[in-house]
C-alpha cells in the first residue's frame, strides 16, 4: 500500500476509475485519471469538502440529528417497528442537502463506460429530463448547480458555493454534487448501519459506550464534535466498526508504470492493475 500510494509513486489510476463517472460525459474527483487534472480539481474542492467554507456546518448537522432522533422517538412512543437502515439513508441525504442544498455494474467491465459514453448510446442512458431513477438525480444536480451560475446566480456559504468560488465550472460542479448524492450519503449511511448493528449486538460494547457517554459533561442537546473526538471508547468503536465493515468497496486499482516495477525481488510487468480494496 505505501509503495503504491506514496507521494512520489509512478503508479497511476487504472481504467477502473472510469466507472466512477456517474455522469458518463463528465469526470469527478474519483474518476479523473489524469494526474494534473485530478490535482487541479482537488485544489478547487478541498475547502468545500473539508467544511472550512461551509457556514454553520456543525449546527446544520445537529439540527438533522435532532430531527432524526425525534422521528425514532415517535416510533418508540407508539411501540411501532421502524426500518432503521432505510431511515438512516434518508437521514444522510438530509445532511447532504444541508451542505449542498440539493457502485454500478460497469465497475466489473470498465470498457463498457467508453461504449456507453458514445453518442450512439446516449438516448439509452439516464437523462436529467427523466422523472424517476438515476436520471432524476442528474436533473437535481443540474438544477441546484444552475443556481450558482448565470445572470441571477446566488452565493451562499454551502459546499457547492465553495466549489464555485474556487473556480469549478458548471459541469464540474454538477459532477461533484452527483457524486455527493450517490456516493457520499450512501457510504455514510452504510457506516452508521454497520456500527449500530455491532453495538447493539454486543452487550459489553453497548454498556461500556453508554457509560462513557453518560459521564461526559456537555450542555447542548447534541454532543459537540470537539468533545466527541476526545471520547476514547467512542472513537475506538467508530474506527473498529469501519475496519470490520468498510462502507466503501471496490478494487481501486492502480496501474504499474510502463517500465514495470520490482517488489521484493519479483518483477511486475508494466500495465498490470493492482487492486488494494475488495
Amino acid at each position: 500500500m505505501r509503495h503504491i500510494l506514496n507521494v512520489r509513486t509512478e503508479y497511476r489510476r487504472s481504467d477502473w476509475h472510469d466507472c466512477m463517472r456517474f455522469d458518463p460525459g463528465n469526470n469527478n474527483i474519483l474518476s479523473w485519471r489524469d494526474e494534473d487534472e485530478h490535482f487541479k480539481l482537488r485544489s478547487k474542492i478541498s475547502a468545500g469538502y473539508g467544511g472550512r467554507e461551509v457556514e454553520n456546518l456543525e449546527p446544520k448537522i445537529d439540527k438533522n440529528i435532532l430531527s432524526f432522533m425525534n422521528l425514532l422517538g415517535k416510533y418508540a412512543d407508539e411501540k411501532k417497528p421502524v426500518d432503521f437502515g432505510r431511515r438512516v439513508q434518508f437521514f444522510t441525504l438530509d445532511i447532504t442537502e444541508e451542505t449542498l442544498p440539493a457502485v454500478m455494474v460497469t465497475t466489473v467491465t470498465p470498457w463498457l463506460v467508453n461504449v456507453l459514453s458514445s453518442p450512439v448510446f446516449k438516448s439509452l442512458l439516464p437523462s436529467e429530463k427523466d422523472r424517476l431513477g438515476f436520471g432524476k438525480l442528474m436533473g437535481i444536480a443540474k438544477q441546484v448547480t444552475a443556481e450558482r451560475f448565470g445572470p441571477n446566480k446566488k452565493f451562499q456559504k454551502y459546499m457547492r458555493g465553495s466549489f464555485v468560488a474556487h473556480g469549478l465550472t458548471q459541469k464540474e460542479a454538477e459532477s461533484e454534487i452527483l457524486l455527493q448524492i450517490v456516493a457520499g450519503s450512501d457510504t455514510t449511511a452504510t457506516a452508521i448501519r454497520s456500527i449500530m448493528l455491532h453495538i447493539i449486538t454486543n452487550p459489553l460494547v453497548y454498556t461500556t459506550l453508554r457509560d462513557e457517554i453518560s459521564k461526559t459533561q456537555f450542555s447542548e442537546p447534541i454532543i459537540p464534535d470537539s468533545i466527541g473526538r476526545d471520547l476514547a471508547y467512542l472513537q475506538a468503536v467508530i474506527k473498529e466498526g469501519l475496519r470490520i465493515f468498510p462502507p466503501v468497496a471496490g478494487l481501486m486499482s492502480k496501474q504499474v508504470p510502463p517500465h514495470g516495477d520490482m517488489w521484493k525481488g519479483k518483477f511486475i510487468p508494466g500495465g498490470t492493475e493492482i487492486g488494494y480494496c475488495a
